[in-house]
């Protein structure tokens, strides 16, 4: 999984839009619609009722705990895109230092490339620990 291209603050916004677009109200309107006889009579009554109370009770408090979820998925993804420019910095930093190798320098040099290849190992390692967070969320 690479994240490297995901617009965090649309996912927000469209994760926010879609947690706004629950209603509660619209759904119980119906339900007190369906419920008095004047508006509707059928032995299907109870049934829609039914349904229409576990939506409300049961199924939007399962997609807000869902899209509360994906709300922290959005955090780790944008945690994983900075480990991940900082690995590119990093490397980049070890090509330049590369190119600055000399007889005088060599042991300064190979000790920050070192000392770079360590921080990126750090950040994967980081990085395989969001990668399965994320995993344990969906």
């Amino acid at each position: 999984m690479a994240f490297e291209n995901v617009d965090v603050t649309s996912l927000r916004q469209a994760l926010n839009s879609c947690k706004n677009s629950i209603n509660y109200r619209t759904s119980k309107t119906i339900i007190n619609n369906i419920s008095n006889p004047a508006v509707w009579q059928s032995d299907q009554q109870p049934v829609l009722k039914e349904a229409m109370e576990k939506l409300i009770n049961i199924r939007y408090r399962n997609l807000e705990d869902k899209l509360e979820d994906y709300q922290i998925i959005t955090n780790y993804i944008e945690d994983y895109q900075k480990l991940s420019k900082q690995n590119q910095i990093y490397t980049t930093e070890c090509n330049d230092l590369r190119k600055e190798m000399n007889d005088d320098n060599r042991n300064t040099i190979q000790n920050k490339i070192s000392s770079n290849k360590n921080k990126i190992e750090s950040n994967e390692t980081k990085m395989e620990i969001i990668i399965e967070k994320i995993k344990k969320l969906i």
